[in-house]
């Protein structure tokens, strides 16, 4: 073999060397068979972990863009208690070397809890759940655990600590905005107040909310203002009767100048199943919900059905689907309902179905996708206002318009290549794109 084909052979075992340890990079392991480190996919929504935090406070592992290349895929899902705070479900799936070994943890905040309270919680429960994990590898010669134990106090408390709230919980929002320009300026004011209980048998949510919105437009020699205005209550009370069953009802009252009502009242009675425990809310749940609401309207306008007010029966059926998964997460929702009679004109053609979903899946390495569609099969517009409406009212939005459907349909991909891990945190000039 001459001299320039056997370097030109070495080369090409060197570019596949380099490539493989590019692309492959292997898991450090002491000479006992030890690992000396251990990599962690951390799988958690923005709004719920800083990565930037918990990268600096738990610095003893390496961070990976990849779950194929992970000892341990961190699934971090929440929930909202009853007091305002969050639930956050912590999943260990262990994976290579860690395949048998699995655990789950629980964390929970206080709805009075700072965002950096909140995180500093999260980020001790991430490392408690890291401990087993790390006392398997050569790292477990440098860790230390120790236990605070405070004077004269149980280490097991029996019944829970008095709550003068009895289990209440009370908000109070105000908010709003004002932008202009030269030939146009807009206002908006919101306020909410709400007050909710939820125990493990109750569920009790009451809430009040306003809205006004002001637009005025400089045409010419003319000042064209849009004007819309919303007002609302809601009550609903929740019982749970068994494992998977739950009853309730709501009470709805609202003024909105938009949808033509001057004032409308109902209440509806309804019952849940779910076809998965709800423990498990967090990561599967499917529930079947029926509704049978009694309603009263005063429409502001007369109707396109020459009516100023009625009283209106109407059921609904909808079907609930949320699932989080180490593949990925999906939601889908189908709700259908119909008008029974109005008691006038026994109106039974009314009714609308609601078609929405959408999915995220991580297909290979690197390649996430995600679909999200809406449907929305209209036929119980009965608000609609005779008169025609102006160029203005239908240019602005102030009506509704008629219309027999709606629909939307989004998709998108992302791939990410290159180096799998992410340790290091740089907050220095930080751009968002």
């Amino acid at each position: 073999m001459s001299l320039m084909k056997l370097a030109i052979r070495c080369f090409h075992v060197l570019c596949v060397l380099i490539i493989s340890t590019c692309l492959f990079p292997r898991t450090v392991t002491a000479q006992n068979g030890i690992l000396e480190s251990i990599d962690v996919f951390l799988d958690c929504g923005r709004r719920t972990c800083d990565f930037n935090y918990i990268r600096r406070e738990i610095p003893y592992v390496n961070y990976v863009r990849e779950r194929t290349e992970a000892h341990i895929h961190l699934l971090v899902t929440t929930e909202r208690t009853g007091s305002g705070g969050r639930a956050f479900k912590l999943n260990f799936i262990g994976l290579r070397e860690f395949s048998a070994l699995s655990d789950t943890l629980y964390y929970t905040s206080s709805g009075t809890d700072t965002d950096a309270e909140r995180r500093t919680g999260l980020v001790r429960k991430i490392a408690e759940g890291l401990v087993r994990y790390i006392s398997r590898t050569s790292l477990s010669n440098r860790m230390v655990i120790s236990v605070t134990r405070v004077p004269d106090e149980p280490l097991t408390t029996t019944n829970p600590p008095d709550d003068p709230w009895n289990s209440w919980n009370f908000g109070v929002s105000l908010s709003g905005d004002y932008k202009a320009e030269e030939s146009n300026d807009n206002v908006n004011v919101r306020g909410r107040l709400s007050a909710n209980r939820t125990t493990e048998e109750w569920k009790l949510i009451f809430s009040l909310g306003v809205s006004y919105r002001e637009r005025n437009f400089d045409i010419g020699d003319e000042i064209v203002t849009s004007v819309t205005e919303s007002e609302s209550f809601w009550a609903y009370v929740v019982k749970s009767i068994a494992p998977k069953w739950s009853i309730g009802i709501s009470s709805y009252t609202d003024t909105s100048t938009r949808q033509n009502r001057k004032l409308s009242s109902s209440l509806a009675p309804a019952i849940e199943y779910s076809l998965f425990p709800y423990a498990e809310s967090d990561q599967r749940q499917i529930t079947f919900v029926y509704e049978l609401r009694f309603q009263t309207v005063e429409y502001e306008e007369l109707t396109v059905f020459d009516k100023t007010h009625e009283k209106l029966l109407s059921q609904s059926l909808k079907v609930n689907l949320d699932y989080r998964q180490p593949w990925g997460s999906a939601h889908a929702k189908v709700e259908g309902s119909n008008f029974l009679t109005d008691f006038e004109s026994a109106r039974t053609d009314f009714y609308s179905v609601e078609v929405e979903g959408s999915i995220s899946v991580r297909l290979v390495r690197g390649l996430n996708v995600n679909f999200g569609f809406g449907y929305d099969l209209v036929k119980d517009q009965l608000f609609l206002v005779k008169e025609e409406l102006t160029e203005e009212e239908i240019l602005l939005g102030t009506k509704k318009l008629p219309t027999s459907y709606e629909y939307e349909f989004r998709m998108g991909f992302s791939y990410n290549f290159g180096s799998i891990y992410n340790n290091v945190v740089n907050s220095r000039m930080n751009v968002r794109f």
